[in-house]
């Protein structure tokens, strides 16, 4: 994931750990990201790996356990 690096992205995503966070409107920062990714296919997989990881915590799945969890 190359993705702004926003409050709300932040949330979610942490840069170099399951994404690549580049300066938001920056058109060449964010095709630098891309570029070196793909040359980097390691990392590239250690943070898809992670990604895939932390978005069980967002599934519906999830989600209804925490809300049941709370009732």
């Amino acid at each position: 994931i190359v993705a702004s690096d926003v409050p709300a992205v932040r949330e979610v995503l942490r840069d170099d750990v399951n994404a690549v966070l580049v300066s938001p409107d920056d058109a060449a920062a964010l095709a630098t990201a891309v570029i070196a990714l793909l040359a980097d296919p390691h990392r590239a997989g250690r943070l898809a790996a992670r990604a895939r990881a932390d978005v069980q915590l967002y599934s519906w799945r999830s989600r209804a356990r925490a809300i049941l969890q709370a009732a």
